[in-house]
């Protein structure tokens, strides 16, 4: 489902990417200490690859 008014390669507002050529939603990781976001497709990473920060620091989030 594609939105005409937004361009094909931008992301809409919310914490999740959109891809355009294959018309499918990623649901994130967000760090809760630096805000860093990590995809949920890639599992979860022991630590934050921007701060540090442990796992258990870490919520999914999805759109706004």
């Amino acid at each position: 489902m594609t939105n005409p008014s937004q361009p094909a390669n931008e992301n809409p507002p919310g914490n999740y990417r959109y891809d355009a050529l294959t018309d499918q939603v990623e649901l994130l990781y967000k760090c809760l200490r630096c805000g860093e976001l990590m995809p949920r497709s890639k599992g979860i990473l022991e630590v934050c690859p921007n701060c540090g920060a442990p796992k258990e620091e870490f919520v999914l989030v999805d759109e706004d």
